[in-house]
This record gives structure tokens, sequence and C-alpha cells, in this order.
């Protein structure tokens, strides 16, 4: 989700990092007890099921064959996004009549995207990228996928530090000397254990409702702690199979593809997101940049339609060129939208009526305004149903 263009975002990273390592003891203290791995034998008792039924896609609310996914929107987020924890501020309040608010508005929001499927497929899904502890309530997700027809899978990973700080709790880990390994136990135990419960301390409980990507980011330029998060991350999808969709910002993407790479991930499991301005640092339109992706076999992904900087009239300069250089098999679409975000995450009083209905139809404008447009274009509808059906179905299944 991208909000760096409203003024209201802007806080000072120095006067987050006095305050967080002061509180990284604390955080260090609560215990290891939550990092270990899952039994090896465990893991390997999966990897064996899943080789005798074929990968699956992991929902929130269970495994699914591929085949089920139908039209994808690989890059969301709902129903809320919270940044207030980024800022070692509480989170806001999301109880009683606000809550069932919030998941009706959600549920609102995906039976529209259902509603627009018509012959493309009977039913879709949503990929939920919101990272640990930035308003990622696996038990909303939840009753939001099982009150309407779109699956849903959820991700674990750490948030980067290019639009905010990154979470004093990744910090505190990835500061000490096996900082990185412990990031990655984190990340394997949500991928085959379940989520972490956000609403006691961090690593205090997890549930049961497991991740199905991993959530990773880069700012302009990969900063260190960024660096060491996505060495984790890279660790748990070479254990796991656990594909990897990364934020940019403005550039990054490219370097962190080779760092992920040079680890010996597969490249068909990394997703190289946000893709569709100043990609390359310098131009508007980067397409040798896109090429250069593509080239190293992984995914691009062109999201954050309908954003100023990414308007839905034009997203079809940026796609033709590769669907017309041969890269079609690689290329994936989505929104980076969400319903609900906090807007005063900096402050520490919170106060329901802060809760912001960000966008009402977050996920509606793919089918309805994009797709006919790269049709105009002269995308031919084959290449179309790749990007939203057939190529989801390779990247998240593992």
């Amino acid at each position: 989700m991208c909000l760096c263009g409203d003024p209201r975002f802007k806080i000072t990273r120095r006067d987050f990092l006095k305050k967080s390592s002061a509180i990284a003891a604390g955080l260090a203290a609560l215990g290891e007890a939550f990092l270990e791995y899952s039994s090896p034998g465990g893991i390997a008792e999966a990897q064996m099921d899943r080789q005798k039924e074929g990968p699956k896609v992991q929902t929130v609310l269970g495994p699914i064959s591929p085949d089920e996914l139908g039209v994808t929107f690989m890059h969301e987020h709902g129903p809320v996004i919270d940044w207030s924890g980024l800022y070692d501020q509480p989170m806001a309040p999301i109880q009683g009549e606000f809550r069932q608010k919030v998941i009706q508005q959600a549920v609102k929001s995906l039976e529209e995207f259902h509603s627009q499927l018509g012959s493309w497929a009977k039913t879709g899904t949503i990929v939920e990228v919101t990272p640990i502890r930035v308003g990622r309530y696996p038990d909303l997700i939840v009753e939001m996928a099982k009150k309407s027809d779109i699956h849903v899978v959820g991700c674990t990973g750490f948030w980067g530090e290019a639009l905010a700080p990154m979470h004093p709790w990744a910090i505190s880990m990835l500061m000490e000397k096996d900082g990185i390994d412990k990031v990655a136990k984190l990340y394997v135990k949500e991928i085959t254990e379940g989520m972490e419960d956000p609403y006691g301390k961090p690593g205090e409980s997890f549930t049961n409702i497991k991740a199905g990507i991993i959530k990773i980011a880069t700012s302009k330029y990969l900063t260190a702690l960024e660096r060491r998060a996505n060495t984790a991350a890279g660790l748990a999808s070479i254990q796991t199979g656990c594909p990897i969709t990364i934020h940019t910002t403005n550039g990054g993407g490219l370097e962190l593809a080779q760092m992920l790479i040079s680890l010996k991930v597969n490249p068909k499991k990394i997703i190289v997101g946000h893709q569709g301005y100043m990609d390359d640092r310098e131009n508007v339109k980067a397409t040798d940049y896109h090429k250069k992706l593509a080239e190293l076999g992984v995914w691009v992904q062109f999201d954050r339609i309908g954003y100023d900087n990414y308007p839905v009239d034009n997203r079809a300069e940026f796609i033709k060129p590769l669907v017309d250089a041969g890269f079609e098999d690689q290329l994936l679409l989505s929104h980076d939208a969400v319903p609900y975000f906090y807007k005063t995450f900096w402050q520490e009083e919170k106060r329901e009526s802060d809760w912001w209905l960000f966008r009402e139809h977050p996920w509606s404008l793919i089918l309805s305004e994009v797709v006919p447009r790269l049709s105009k274009a002269g995308i031919p509808e084959r290449a179309i149903g790749k990007m939203l059906i057939e190529n989801p179905k390779k990247v998240l299944a593992f």
C-alpha cells in the first residue's frame, strides 16, 4: 500500500530508533521458544504429503488446489492496515460494532470483486500481504474469508524502512548475532504452523492460521536491516518452498531479486512488485529494466493500479512491451489497496473515529477498467488470462 505522497504520514526515523533501542532488550527478553523450528521430521512429513498430493496453495482457511484460485490479485491488503506498532504506539481499537463494520466492508468489497468475474472464472482470490504487526490480524482475515466466496492467502514477513521504520520486534532480533536465523525461524513457523497472534506481546502466542507467501521490502536502496530481514526470507523460502513478494520503492527490485537468487532462492518464487513508475530510479517508464527482471526468471508485478503515479489509463504502455517480448508467462497484476487505514498512527491516543475508509471499492478496477484497456491496446486475451489466472497458480503453489 502506498501512502508516501501524503504529508500526514511523515515522521523522522531518528526519533523512532532512539526509542526502539530502549525497548529492544525487553523484546529480546521474551524468550526464544516461539522461534523454535518445527521438528525436522514434521517439516519432512509435510513436504512428503505435498509431493503425494501435488503442490497446494495455502489459504487462511487451509490448502487448496491451484486450479481453485480463479482470478487472483497478487498484492492486496485487508481488512485493515495500522502502522502504529512501527512507531512504538498502541494499535488502534477494533472492537464491538466497529469490528463488525470493518468485516462487513471487507466482505462487501470481496463480493463486488466476485460479482465482476462473469465469464472469467467462478471464483477469485486476493493475496493479503499486510506484514507482521502492521495491522495483520489473522482472526479478522479468516472471518472476512469465511463470509465471502473469494479465497484469501495470508502472509508472513517484516516490512522494510522506505515509508516507515521497521518494526521494533524485527530490529531487536536482527541486531543480534544470530538474528537472521531467528527471523528465518519465525517465518518458517508462520508458514508451517501458524501466524503470530498480534493481540499480546510479540511472539507470545500463535494462531493455527498459516501464511502462504512471504512479504519483504526494499527502500530505494537496500538498507542494512532490510538486507538482513530479506536474507531471512530467502532462507525461509528455500526451506519451505513458499513464494516471496517484494515491496519496492522507486527502485531496488533488481538488486534484491539478484540477492535472493544468489542465496539460491528459486527465481520462480520471487515476485518483484510495485512496478510501473520510476522502477529504475530514473525513468517513469522503465521497459528495459522490466525486461532485465524478466530475464532473471522472476515475476514482474504491476500493482498500485489506480494510485496517482499508477493511473489506469496507461498501464498497457508498461505491460504490452513485455508481452510483445515474450514474457507474458511472468506477469502479475494487482491493486495494492485496503478498505480501512488508521490515519493518526503516530499518536499515542487511539480513537475509533480516526479509522479511515481509505477505499470503498478497493478491488474493483482491474476487471472493470484495466482489462478492457489491455485488450484495446492489442494484448491478447490469452496473455491477460495468464496474468490473472494461470501465472498466480504457478507462483503460489508449493
